[in-house]
């Protein structure tokens, strides 16, 4: 579906693992995973590989920490990650397409178009 955000019109999908496996899941989502643009994962993989070539994973991951799973959107030093409800955001003018939004700063920054 098409949001207002800003001066900007965005795509959204609120995030559901049961709902990404859906024949009628939106084509711009199913392309998303389809690329490897967006995937499901646990936060150990929140960390690009061009920040732990830097440093060692242990010293960015915390010890006895419980690993969250969700939806991962890759970026160039720190992944997001999304948790089930929050939403995607599809954004063809932003440096990165894709981002991440809570819930709640979703229903206040975003207006459904049309």
């Amino acid at each position: 579906m098409n949001y207002k955000h800003g001066n900007r019109i965005v795509k959204a999908w609120q995030i559901s693992k049961s709902d990404s496996i859906k024949s009628d899941l939106d084509v711009w989502v199913r392309e998303a995973f389809q690329n490897k643009e967006i995937f499901w994962g646990d936060d150990s993989r929140s960390v690009s590989p061009a920040l732990l070539s830097i440093f060692s994973k242990k010293e960015l991951v915390f010890q006895n920490k419980a690993k969250v799973q969700g939806l991962i959107v890759p970026s160039a030093f720190v992944n997001n990650i999304g948790l089930e409800g929050d939403y995607l955001i599809f954004d063809t003018q932003a440096d990165s397409r894709f981002f991440i939004v809570s819930e709640k700063e979703f229903e206040k920054e975003f207006f459904l178009v049309g």
